[in-house]
Protein backbone atom coordinates (compact mmCIF):
# COMPACT_ATOMS: atom_id res chain seq x y z
CA UNK A 1 0.00 0.00 0.00
CA UNK A 2 1.20 3.48 -0.84
CA UNK A 3 2.80 5.60 1.89
CA UNK A 4 2.40 9.33 2.40
CA UNK A 5 6.05 9.92 1.51
CA UNK A 6 5.60 8.21 -1.84
CA UNK A 7 2.60 10.40 -2.66
CA UNK A 8 4.49 13.47 -1.53
CA UNK A 9 7.55 12.59 -3.63
CA UNK A 10 5.51 12.00 -6.77
CA UNK A 11 3.47 15.17 -6.25
CA UNK A 12 6.67 17.16 -5.83
CA UNK A 13 8.02 15.65 -9.06
CA UNK A 14 4.94 16.99 -10.85
CA UNK A 15 5.05 20.37 -9.12
CA UNK A 16 8.72 20.76 -10.08
CA UNK A 17 8.01 19.82 -13.70
CA UNK A 18 9.88 16.51 -13.69
CA UNK A 19 6.76 14.63 -14.79
CA UNK A 20 3.64 15.72 -16.65
CA UNK A 21 0.21 16.10 -15.09
CA UNK A 22 -1.15 13.11 -17.07
CA UNK A 23 1.75 10.99 -15.78
CA UNK A 24 1.17 12.13 -12.21
CA UNK A 25 -2.58 11.58 -12.49
CA UNK A 26 -2.08 8.10 -13.92
CA UNK A 27 0.40 7.15 -11.20
CA UNK A 28 -1.81 8.64 -8.52
CA UNK A 29 -4.93 6.79 -9.69
CA UNK A 30 -3.19 3.42 -9.81
CA UNK A 31 -1.23 3.77 -6.57
CA UNK A 32 -3.87 5.32 -4.32
CA UNK A 33 -7.00 3.44 -5.36
CA UNK A 34 -7.00 1.57 -2.04
CA UNK A 35 -5.47 4.29 0.14
CA UNK A 36 -8.71 4.57 2.10
CA UNK A 37 -7.87 1.16 3.59
CA UNK A 38 -4.41 2.20 4.72
CA UNK A 39 -3.29 2.31 8.33
CA UNK A 40 -1.16 5.30 7.30
CA UNK A 41 -3.34 8.23 8.39
CA UNK A 42 -1.24 10.74 6.44
CA UNK A 43 -1.40 8.70 3.23
CA UNK A 44 -5.16 8.28 3.55
CA UNK A 45 -5.77 12.00 4.04
CA UNK A 46 -3.22 13.14 1.48
CA UNK A 47 -4.69 10.84 -1.15
CA UNK A 48 -8.23 12.01 -0.40
CA UNK A 49 -7.23 15.67 -0.60
CA UNK A 50 -5.33 15.32 -3.87
CA UNK A 51 -8.09 13.16 -5.34
CA UNK A 52 -10.65 15.87 -4.61
CA UNK A 53 -8.44 18.54 -6.19
CA UNK A 54 -7.83 16.42 -9.29
CA UNK A 55 -11.57 15.83 -9.61
CA UNK A 56 -12.28 19.55 -9.32
CA UNK A 57 -9.63 20.26 -11.95
CA UNK A 58 -10.84 17.65 -14.43
CA UNK A 59 -14.44 18.84 -14.05
CA UNK A 60 -13.41 22.43 -14.77
CA UNK A 61 -14.08 23.80 -11.29
CA UNK A 62 -10.41 24.42 -10.54
CA UNK A 63 -7.71 26.03 -12.69
CA UNK A 64 -4.30 24.45 -13.21
CA UNK A 65 -2.79 27.05 -10.89
CA UNK A 66 -5.48 26.26 -8.32
CA UNK A 67 -4.70 22.56 -8.62
CA UNK A 68 -1.01 23.21 -8.08
CA UNK A 69 -1.78 25.38 -5.05
CA UNK A 70 -4.08 22.72 -3.57
CA UNK A 71 -1.59 19.90 -4.12
CA UNK A 72 1.28 21.98 -2.77
CA UNK A 73 -0.74 22.80 0.36
CA UNK A 74 -1.84 19.19 0.85
CA UNK A 75 1.73 17.94 0.53
CA UNK A 76 2.96 20.57 2.97
CA UNK A 77 0.31 19.89 5.62
CA UNK A 78 -1.12 16.40 5.26
CA UNK A 79 2.00 14.40 4.48
CA UNK A 80 3.45 15.41 7.82
CA UNK A 81 0.46 14.52 9.99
Amino acid sequence: MVKAQQIRNKAEEWLQGSISLPDFHSWFASETCDAHRSDDFAAKNLAASIDLSLSEYTSGHLSLDGLKDDVRQAVRVLAKV
